[in-house]
């Protein structure tokens, strides 16, 4: 039996192999339908919709290629950026955050990296940290006490991310951060702004400034002075 001098190519061999015509040929087909139906939409927000999904690939491909980088500017985003009350208690830096990870999720599954966790006492323990949490959120959904009302839902997510995201920022830093310079940075660039902080608090006249500068609520909080106090005495005592 004879074959034919050519082979037919298998669907996802066809779309790897022709993946620039088919990603330009929907970018196209995705303009032109957004042209056509954002006109029609009486809200501003939907049409400010395509500005704000250009911006969005734009940031998420920065982030993408300087993950470093992203990662240190998240202590700006953190203590200077100023963030509107939004759903669960979030604000600009959890959004960071999210955004991180996301992206560091978006570049294991289509770029294929591996995630290779670092051999550490930690890891264990903090995933079965964040299994506790989320099986406590959700055994809380149940009717145990049909008489007291639950909280909202929003703040138990809220709740919830705030121990998934710590884990999940712990793994990003320990997977990206793979060079001694910039943990360096991370640490250096925390305790810099720090000192600003402490100079402008003890310093008439400049505490104006370096009160409007930070977010009231990054530096009114337990955490913030122990992370300063623990980082800047092991530099001290242990960095020779």
């Amino acid at each position: 039996m004879s074959s034919y001098p050519f082979s037919i190519p298998a669907p996802t061999r066809w779309f790897s192999q022709h993946s620039g015509l088919w990603r330009h040929t929907f970018v196209i087909i995705g303009v032109l339908i957004g042209c056509w139906l954002l006109p029609l939409s009486g809200s501003w927000l939907l049409q400010l919709l395509p500005l704000g999904l250009l911006i969005a690939v734009l940031g998420s491909r920065i982030l993408l290629h300087n993950s470093p980088r992203a990662i240190v500017a998240l202590l700006f985003t953190a203590l200077l950026l100023p963030s509107p009350h939004l759903p669960g208690g979030f604000n600009f830096a959890v959004l960071h955050v999210m955004a991180l990870l996301g992206l560091w999720a978006m570049s294991v599954m289509i770029v294929r990296r591996p995630i290779v966790l670092l051999p550490s006492r930690t890891t264990l323990p903090l995933l079965v940290f964040v299994g506790v949490a989320t099986l406590a959120f959700v055994t809380g959904q149940l009717p145990w006490f049909p008489a007291v009302s639950p909280a909202p839902l929003d703040a138990q997510l809220g709740g919830l991310a705030i121990f998934v995201l710590s884990a999940g920022a712990f793994f990003l830093v320990a997977c990206q951060l793979r060079e001694l310079i910039w943990l360096q940075r991370l640490t250096w660039t925390f305790l810099a702004l720090g000192a600003i902080f402490i100079i402008g608090w003890i310093t008439p006249g400049l505490g104006w400034y370096t009160s409007r500068l930070f977010q009231r609520h990054a530096t009114a909080n337990s955490v913030f002075w122990i992370w300063l106090v623990a980082l800047a005495s092991g530099q001290a005592l242990f960095n020779r």
